[in-house]
């Protein structure tokens, strides 16, 4: 006896076929002539397969316009994750380049931003959402409400700043999950921007010379998207992240999504990271992490990080990084941060060992509280081995420097210095550090909306 005709394998509309050929396929299944598929009268189907079919029967049934993805898509995202691994794994080694216990900081260059900017930033921190774009190369800036409808980017390395008015394009603020920006071209003048929305939109941007070109994509109805990365634009991919969908990929230039599930419709999560091709899924008490979406196998294995929780901690931001050459999380919590090493692996799931790469970094203790209630107090940037720690206190403003320990998976502690009583920088907005040849650079922006950049020697 065969196999039941819903469990016969059908394949997705591809990349590139026409109405015609869309319809003949419709035509193909409806008539039940399964000719291109055979499969064997053995009833002994492993429990992968009716998996897989059943999925592929769930794409097709979908209102959405998602489809699962095909081996030629596949083919795209893996020669790409392998052509460019190494390559990463060398921009995360610095040779010649390090950061000693007795360093300090020298002015480098000071900015003070356009009045435009400046008054935008001084509308109030009580709706103002700041956040990094995936590389951290830019600050983001919006306003969480419908009075001020301007997104700004600004790009800190260059002191410039980009603008999008998001009433222009019909987006509604309140929704939008998550922004990610980069660069394109070798001469950065092109700038390209995706937006992704809880009700299932993604809003693209090719800035240029003043000049803005706008595509929106309806990925499906009632999708939240809650995380996009823009990694892959230069293959006219975005990637982004959606519960039920798992991975989602979209050509922009044929409109067309593919998805790459993940079996994590029962959990309940509220936030997620794309880090290519790793994926971490988290909410406040809760963190998940897959190692490679692109491995069928990893992708099935969601290995949640435990993590010994204090009382009323809680999870608020998750980073993601490869130091030295070992993947790592960077947890914040309302309390503390943390690192966890070996995060691909199951050690974090082990009833007895599951501790044992989990570090505290530092305390959030003694943080300023006589000023704006929802102002930042405390800003954090990391790269390659260094992390970069800024704190507001009552009497300092400390900028602290940690290394990364290859040996026992620790954070060391190379120095302080106080910025507040040797520069007069205090409430400190953004932080980032970034690296020019092999000199260290870290980016600064104070509550009056001055730039700093210092070189650390």
């Amino acid at each position: 006896m065969g196999l039941p005709v819903f469990l016969y394998n059908t394949q997705g509309i591809r990349d590139g076929e026409d109405d015609k050929e869309e319809q003949r396929r419709v035509d193909f299944y409806a008539k039940r002539n399964f000719v291109e598929k055979n499969f064997a009268t053995n009833t002994n189907v492993n429990q992968s397969l009716i998996n897989n079919v059943l999925l592929n029967n769930f794409f097709r049934e979908s209102i959405n316009n998602i489809f699962p993805i095909d081996d030629g898509m596949n083919d795209i995202l893996n020669n790409y994750y392998n052509n460019n691994n190494d390559a990463y794994y060398r921009d995360n080694e610095i040779n010649g380049s390090e950061i000693n216990y007795d360093f300090k900081l020298n002015s480098r260059n000071d900015c003070i931003l356009s009045d435009e900017v400046n008054e935008y930033l001084n509308k109030g921190y009580e709706n103002l959402i700041y956040q990094k774009n995936n590389d951290e190369k830019f600050w983001i800036y919006y306003y969480n409400n419908f009075i001020v409808s301007d997104i700004l980017f600004f790009d800190f390395n260059s002191n410039i700043t980009y603008k999008i008015d998001a009433e222009t394009y019909s987006i509604d603020i309140s929704k939008i999950s998550f922004i990610d920006c980069k660069y394109v071209g070798g001469n950065c003048t092109k700038l390209m921007v995706v937006i992704s929305s809880l009700s299932g939109e993604l809003y693209l941007f090719e800035i240029e010379n003043g000049n803005i070109i706008f595509k929106k994509f309806n990925i499906g109805h009632n999708t939240k998207i809650l995380n996009v990365w823009l990694g892959l634009i230069d293959q006219n991919l975005i990637l982004s992240f959606n519960l039920n969908y798992g991975i989602i990929i979209t050509n922009v230039m044929t409109n067309r999504n593919y998805a790459i599930p993940i079996e994590c419709q029962n959990l309940n999560i509220t936030n997620a990271k794309i880090d290519f091709p790793g994926l971490t899924i988290f909410n406040s008490s809760e963190i998940y992490f897959v190692s490679n979406f692109l491995d069928a196998t990893a992708r099935g294995q969601i290995n949640e990080i435990k993590i010994m929780k204090r009382e009323n901690e809680l999870f608020e931001s998750i980073t993601y990084k490869m130091i030295s050459s070992r993947p790592t999380l960077l947890v914040e919590t309302n309390q503390r941060l943390l690192s966890i090493s070996n995060c691909h692996t199951s050690i974090n799931s082990n009833t007895v060992n599951w501790y044992k790469d989990t570090h505290t970094i530092l305390q959030k203790n003694n943080l300023i509280t006589n000023y704006e209630e929802n102002a930042p107090k405390y800003q954090y940037s990391i790269l390659n081995d260094f992390l970069v720690v800024c704190e507001d206190h009552l009497y300092d403003t400390t900028l602290i420097i940690y290394k990364y320990s290859k040996i026992s998976n620790e954070w060391l502690f190379l120095g302080f210095t106080d910025i507040k009583s040797k520069f007069n920088l205090k409430k400190i907005k953004n932080l980032s550090i970034t690296r020019f040849n092999t000199n260290f650079i870290i980016n600064l922006l104070n509550d009056k909306n001055e730039k700093y950049e210092f070189d650390i020697i």
